[in-house]
């Protein structure tokens, strides 16, 4: 209760913000990942991929009130048979003992597997928020605002989340080497301590 009463500092009030605009780049970014993807993590598609099913008409409903919502509504349909579809999948490589992190966003459908995470990073960061943001001006401009709008969206989310993975795939490597370097130095200092005592 004391807290509640307790003025939040700018950088709360920030980082607060921050979690919510990411998160709700990861819900718009995975409607496009279960039709771009294969190999899920069992867990990635949890929470945000429910959360998913009511931001579709709830994004048409505040963007595009006066709009016909059936683009939105198709592809919500599609959305969760491509979800569920993915789900089991997931689930089916978990029970075969499949080694993915529970967490993984999935591998592009359009690269063979086992090729390169450079490319496999180019294609999620540069090339599917691409298509999917070019689809969706099309869309738009041709015959359905509300989709098209959504797509939009959804294809900025997907290169801003795949950036933040990249971004935090690079700290823990570099994490990584550097709890090496301080093993190899602690590893040294008491070799030289044992030679001097």
């Amino acid at each position: 209760m004391a807290d509640m009463l307790q003025p939040r500092s700018p950088q709360q009030d920030f980082r607060n913000t921050a979690n919510v605009a990411v998160g709700l780049a990861g819900v718009f970014a995975v409607t496009s990942e279960v039709f771009l993807h294969r190999c899920f993590g069992h867990r990635y598609l949890g929470g945000k991929a429910g959360t998913a099913l009511i931001v579709i008409p709830v994004f048409g409903a505040l963007c595009f009130p006066h709009h016909s919502q059936v683009g939105l509504t198709v592809f919500w349909c599609l959305y969760l048979l491509a979800l569920l579809k993915a789900q089991g999948e997931a689930k089916q490589l978990r029970a075969k003992g499949v080694d993915i992190h529970s967490r993984y966003n999935g591998w592009p459908k359009k690269l063979k597997l086992g090729a390169s995470e450079q490319r496999e990073r180019r294609v999620k960061t540069c090339e599917e928020p691409m298509v999917v943001a070019i689809m969706g001006a099309l869309v738009y401009l041709g015959f359905d605002q509300p989709l098209g709008g959504y797509l939009m969206v959804s294809g900025c989310s997907l290169a801003f989340t795949n950036s933040l993975y990249r971004i935090k795939a690079e700290r823990q490597d570099d994490d990584m080497r550097d709890a090496m370097i301080e093993q190899q130095m602690m590893a040294d200092r008491m070799d030289q301590f044992r030679r001097a005592g």
